[in-house]
């Protein structure tokens, strides 16, 4: 990858993350739980971003597999708080049924929280394999939940370079 590129792309990245953050606080201090939830999201883009860049610049194993736990579980937590934040948005309500459908993907959000805790440690989830790049040096590698099988197929992410 061309070193001006990756300059570039960090430089997006590091602005993109701060938009976020500027934007999360605005909406924050906001006095509705509309504001408060986009802000909430705005959190959540800012760690992905963070955590994802922080992934495919690191060479260190532990750091790869740690921010990649951060940034999917991040991706759940801004996706659910968008979730709520277009509802009230859009000026519905929440009906027995949409609260159940929030309720089942929260517990799904805490599931995942508990499986990448635990994956950088003990990979129930995800493993890496080496590349040989200049970024993004591990290809993940899907693990089954809760089973030593070391056999699993390697997936290769390779839209990158």
């Amino acid at each position: 990858m061309n070193q001006t590129l990756l300059e570039v792309y960090i430089l997006a990245s590091i602005v993109i993350a701060i938009t976020d953050v500027v934007l999360a606080i605005k909406s924050i201090q906001k006095s509705k739980a509309t504001g408060r939830y986009l802000g909430l999201a705005c959190v959540g883009a800012a760690v992905v971003d963070i955590s994802y860049l922080i992934s495919i610049l690191s060479g260190d194993y532990f750091c790869v597999s740690a921010m990649s736990s951060i940034y999917f579980v991040s991706i759940d937590f801004m996706l659910v708080c968008l979730l709520i934040f277009t509802v009230f948005f859009t000026k519905n309500k929440f009906t027995d049924l949409s609260r159940a459908a929030l309720r089942l993907a929260a517990l799904y959000a805490t599931f995942e929280v508990a499986i990448f805790a635990i994956n950088p440690f003990c990979e129930v989830a995800l493993g890496y394999v080496r590349r040989d790049t200049v970024i993004a040096r591990y290809a993940y590698q899907m693990k089954p939940l809760f089973t030593g099988c070391t056999c699993s197929i390697p997936i290769y992410w390779s839209w990158w370079y």
